[in-house]
């Protein structure tokens, strides 16, 4: 259903709009919402909030295998409003380095006309070069980086987890998203509030 409100795209619930006011200006924030309660949506309104705003012009999403295909080609196409000019690619790292791949993560590194966004499976945060891309795709630019199931980089002294750290350091805001945060106990909070901030946990 479309919304009345030109701030988002589609109508939110109860819950989403009174999310998005608590959290839309956050330089970081984590939403731990059940299945189905909308994260993505939520998240991606809180992205165009900032794109808007000036705040963000580049965003990255990492979520699991598939996931990340979802963001892609439903959510992002559903969600952001219509003033928010974008282009997203998705990271195959099995088909990175073909010529076709490469030539169309080469036109959103030069996008220039709205809301650059890249969507990579989680394990890309083991690949090299994901890793020296992203920090291409960075550089220069306002940056956001969303994790969708953070749990998978709960563990602080996995590889990946350290990845997602870096990343975070590295963005201007973040933003994590999950429906059972310490489903494997309560340190598997801690990679993850690692990658928003040192000082999420005091």
């Amino acid at each position: 259903m479309v919304s009345n409100d030109l701030r988002f795209k589609t109508v939110p619930y109860a819950h989403q709009l009174a999310a998005f006011e608590r959290h839309k200006d956050d330089v970081y924030s984590a939403l731990f919402l059940e299945q189905r309660l909308g994260k993505a949506k939520l998240a991606l309104d809180i992205a165009a909030h900032k794109y808007r705003n000036g705040q963000i012009d580049t965003l990255a999403i990492i979520a699991p295998n598939g996931v990340h295909r979802q963001w892609a080609i439903d959510a992002i196409p559903e969600h952001l409003p219509d003033d928010t000019n974008w282009r997203v690619e998705m990271w195959q790292t099995s088909r990175s380095k073909q010529v076709a791949v490469r030539a169309k993560l080469k036109e959103l590194l030069a996008y220039d006309r709205g809301l650059r966004v890249i969507s990579a499976n989680v394990d890309a945060l083991l690949s090299q070069d994901f890793l020296t891309f992203l920090r291409t795709f960075f550089r220069g630019h306002r940056r956001m980086t969303i994790i969708d199931e953070a749990s998978d980089v709960g563990n602080i002294k996995a590889l990946r987890s350290k990845k997602a750290a870096e990343i975070g350091a590295g963005s201007h805001y973040r933003m994590i998203l999950d429906g059972t945060p310490a489903a494997a106990g309560p340190l598997g909070l801690f990679g993850q509030c690692l990658f928003l901030s040192p000082a999420a946990l005091g």
